[in-house]
C-alpha cells in the first residue's frame, strides 16, 4: 500500500521539522557529489527485488571530520538530510531532486563535532561512536551510542549539548568484550514507542530488538540470517519497521540487505522471518551501508541508505542511493 503525504517516516506519523544548523559556505569544506548508477556494467538497470533506484551520490572531501557515517535523519520535506558518525562528528546538508523524483545533488550547509554533557566536543572513538539517529519526542533528535553505550537527546540541533535519555540497562551493563556489538540502530515506531536494535555478535543466530512503551524497555529475540548483522533501521508512518542489515567477506566483499517487519510482526515475542525487499552485492553499486531514512513523496515510499567508508578511502566510499519501496 502507498500514501501520497511526503514525510519522513522514522518512525512517527507526525514529525516535527528540525531546527538546522548554518554556518557561511566560505567556513564549509568542499564536499563533491557525484553521480553513481546501480549498476557500473549496466546503467539501464533500475530496480533490484521490490526496490527502484532513484539515484546515487558518491560524497567525498578532504575535510578529517568527513567519514564514517553511521546513520542519517531527513526532513519531513525530503530537502534536508543530516548524519551522525562512529567518530562523533555530525553533518547536515541541503538533497536536490529532480523533476522525477530522483537524487541529483547533494550541498552540504554544516559539518562539527558531537559535544559531551559539558558541552565540550566528543573525542575518540570508545566516546564518539554515534551508531543511531531517530526524532526525539521533545523535538531535536536521539542518538544512540556503541562502545560506551548510552542514549543522549540533541535539539533543537545537532550542535547542542546534550541531555541523557533512558538506555536499555541490558545494554548498559555489557561486558567490554562485547563494546563494538550494541547499539546499531534506533527508531521511532509509528505509534510513538521506540525500538533500538543491537548489532549481535559477527556469525550469530539471533541478537536483541529492545522496544520502549509503558515506560519501560521490553526485549524481542531478533533472528538474525545468511550471516548478515543489523546495521540500520526506521519506522514507517502507516505501521511497521524497516532494516538495513549488512554483509561482509573478502571472496564476496559487501552486502546490503533490506527486511520489512509488519505491525503484526512486531507483535510477537520474536522476529523470525520478515519480507526480504531487497538485497545489494557486487557488481552492483555496494558498500558497507549502515544508515537509513525513509521519505513518502507523490504516492511513492521512497528510502535513501548512506555508507560508512571507515575513514578508508582509498578501498570505501561514502555512497548515498535512493530507492522507491513497493510494499505488498
Amino acid at each position: 500500500m502507498r500514501s501520497a503525504v511526503r514525510l519522513l517516516c522514522l518512525g512517527a506519523g507526525l514529525v516535527l521539522a528540525p531546527i538546522w544548523p548554518t554556518a557561511l559556505a566560505a567556513e564549509l569544506p568542499a564536499v563533491t557529489a557525484n553521480p553513481v548508477p546501480l549498476s557500473p556494467s549496466d546503467p539501464a538497470l533500475r530496480s533490484v527485488g521490490k526496490l527502484t533506484f532513484l539515484g546515487g551520490l558518491e560524497l567525498a572531501s578532504d575535510d578529517p571530520l568527513f567519514g564514517g557515517w553511521s546513520d542519517l535523519f531527513v526532513s519531513p520535506d525530503g530537502a534536508e538530510l543530516s548524519a551522525i558518525g562512529d567518530k562523533g562528528a555530525w553533518m547536515t546538508g541541503r538533497l536536490h531532486w529532480n523533476a522525477k523524483g530522483e537524487l541529483t545533488g547533494f550541498q552540504l550547509s554544516g559539518l562539527g563535532q558531537l559535544k559531551d554533557l559539558t558541552g565540550q566536543p566528543l573525542t575518540g572513538k570508545a566516546e564518539g561512536d554515534a551508531e543511531g539517529m531517530t526524532n526525539a519526542a521533545e523535538g531535536g533528535y536521539l542518538v544512540a551510542f556503541e562502545q560506551k553505550h548510552r542514549i543522549w537527546r540533541y535539539g533543537p540541533t545537532l550542535d547542542a549539548i546534550p541531555a541523557e535519555a533512558r538506555t536499555p540497562p541490558e545494554i548498559m551493563s555489557l561486558p567490554a568484550a562485547e563494546a563494538n556489538h550494541g547499539m546499531e540502530a534506533l527508531a521511532r515506531l509509528a505509534d510513538g514507542s521506540l525500538v533500538v536494535l543491537v548489532e549481535g555478535a559477527e556469525g550469530g543466530e539471533t541478537t536483541t530488538l529492545y522496544h520502549f512503551f509503558g515506560g519501560t524497555w521490553h526485549a524481542v529475540s531478533y533472528a538474525m540470517q545468511d550471516g548478515f548483522q543489523i546495521t540500520g533501521a526506521s519506522g514507517l508512518a502507516g505501521g511497521g519497521l524497516l532494516v538495513l542489515e549488512r554483509f561482509y567477506a573478502p571472496e564476496t566483499g559487501p552486502k546490503m540487505r533490506l527486511r520489512y517487519f509488519s505491525p503484526k510482526d512486531l507483535e510477537q515475542p520474536a522476529l523470525t522471518g520478515g519480507q526480504l525487499v531487497g538485497e545489494l552485492g557486487l557488481p552492483l553499486t555496494v558498500d558497507n551501508f549502515e544508515g537509513l531514512a525513509v521519505v513518502q513523496a507523490g504516492g511513492a515510499l521512497r528510502l535513501l541508505v548512506l555508507s560508512d567508508d571507515n575513514f578508508n578511502h582509498a578501498a570505501q566510499r561514502t555512497l548515498l542511493l535512493a530507492f522507491e519501496l513497493a510494499l505488498d
